[in-house]
């Protein structure tokens, strides 16, 4: 097998598994304080969600190609730090016009169903990068009125809904897009102290930023490969 990281190159044992290459590969970009944040096998580009146990154990010899891409910590914070600001505003915004829609009567709950899909990867993307980072805003504020859409939700209840969007969760959001740090924090975090595993090279997962793409380390539940 073929395997590409940034400029290297090099081959190896088709008798390994896929999973052990890429720990390998990720091994070798956190060695130059890299993190990959692409990865394409046979020319096809995967997400985390797509590394699954049986892709992980096929044998090199069964693969022609990997080729990896990886970033500085810097920008993968930098990146972190735009992606979530405008996640934010695009949830604010269709928020908005859910809450008016039902408000108005027009009930239909799957543009609802999916709004919830995307927020429940904002969601996941802030508690991510509070765990990384503790100087950034978890998502703990966002439980209670989250729960409460929820419900409503499982009640169908659309009045509820929209009260909920525009009074709770909405402000809720607002204020959270509005207390995120700047990008100096996450700098911060990449040179000092000792709380935040962004300096230790330990990836965030793009899985729960959008249109991120799968890291390389062990499979968890993608945001994801092999450790």
């Amino acid at each position: 097998m073929h395997v590409r990281l940034d400029d290297e190159q090099w081959e190896v044992d088709g008798e390994m598994s896929l999973g052990e290459i890429l720990a390998h590969v990720n091994d070798r970009a956190q060695a130059s304080g890299r993190i990959v944040t692409e990865l394409a096998i046979d020319g096809r580009r995967l997400t985390d969600r797509e590394l699954v146990p049986s892709l992980l154990a096929r044998a090199a010899k069964d693969v022609a190609t990997v080729h990896a891409t990886s970033i500085t910590m810097q920008a993968l914070a930098a990146a972190a730090n735009s992606s979530m600001r405008q996640f934010a505003e695009l949830l604010k915004r269709e928020g908005a016009t859910l809450a008016r829609n039902l408000r108005a009567g027009r009930g239909d709950l799957a543009p609802l169903d999916l709004w919830l899909g995307k927020l429940a990867d904002y969601v996941e993307l802030a508690e991510t990068l509070h765990q990384r980072c503790p100087d950034t805003t978890g998502s703990a504020s966002m439980a209670a009125p989250l729960a409460s859409v929820i419900d409503a939700r499982e009640t169908q209840d659309t009045v509820r809904l929209a009260d909920v969007l525009e009074f709770e969760l909405l402000p809720c959001l607002a204020a959270h897009d509005r207390s995120h740090p700047s990008l100096a924090v996450h700098d911060r975090c990449l040179t000092e102290g000792k709380p935040s595993s962004l300096r230790d090279n330990q990836p965030i997962s793009p899985s729960a930023s959008p249109g991120g793409h799968g890291r390389v380390e062990s499979p968890p539940p993608s945001p994801t490969g092999p450790a």
